[in-house]
């Protein structure tokens, strides 16, 4: 394993609730609810999502989150 890059971690708990560290170090909370996928960000207000797939839920919370990094960082630029 190359020892520049974190690994990704991936927590299960008992009650069907994933939690999947990823590489910026942000939590995405993520589980099935019937045929849908339901997740957010542990750390960041606002950043949920609803997807049919795992997958397509992961990249929706990816981009989210982005979007509203990228706000923020706008918000405290036009203060300064």
């Amino acid at each position: 394993m190359d020892s520049r890059k974190t690994p990704r971690r991936k927590y299960i708990d008992d009650s069907n609730t994933e939690l999947v560290k990823t590489l910026n170090k942000y939590t995405a909370i993520i589980k099935q609810d019937g045929d849908w996928w339901i997740g957010w960000i542990k750390e960041v207000p606002g950043v949920n999502c609803q997807e049919a797939t795992r997958e397509e839920l992961l990249e929706t919370l990816r981009i989210t989150l982005g979007e509203i990094l990228e706000l923020n960082r706008e918000d405290v630029t036009s203060l300064s």
